[in-house]
């Protein structure tokens, strides 16, 4: 997580997830976060300082939501393979 100074009213908060089996450029899926619902991710580290994991790569909406069950996906037949 990220502070984003830029960020709408109620929204200064940014979640970075990063598919760990995806190529350079293509796993990254940041969320803005209500600041009243920072309670839900507040186990959730911050990012350091210049973390590459937590830049905005510049994708929309839809790239995300698609990156995210694509994410869910092949962790659920990961864990159908192995029987977790």
């Amino acid at each position: 997580m990220k502070t984003d100074p830029t960020g709408l009213p109620g929204y200064k908060t940014v979640l970075y997830l990063t598919d760990p089996d995806a190529g350079p450029g293509e796993g990254q899926m940041s969320f803005p976060t209500a600041d009243a619902e920072l309670t839900l991710v507040e186990h959730v580290p911050w990012a350091t300082e210049g973390d590459p994991h937590a830049v905005w790569d510049g994708t929309g909406k839809n790239f995300v939501l698609a990156r995210l069950r694509n994410l869910a996906k092949h962790r659920a037949d990961a864990a159908r393979a192995t029987g977790d």
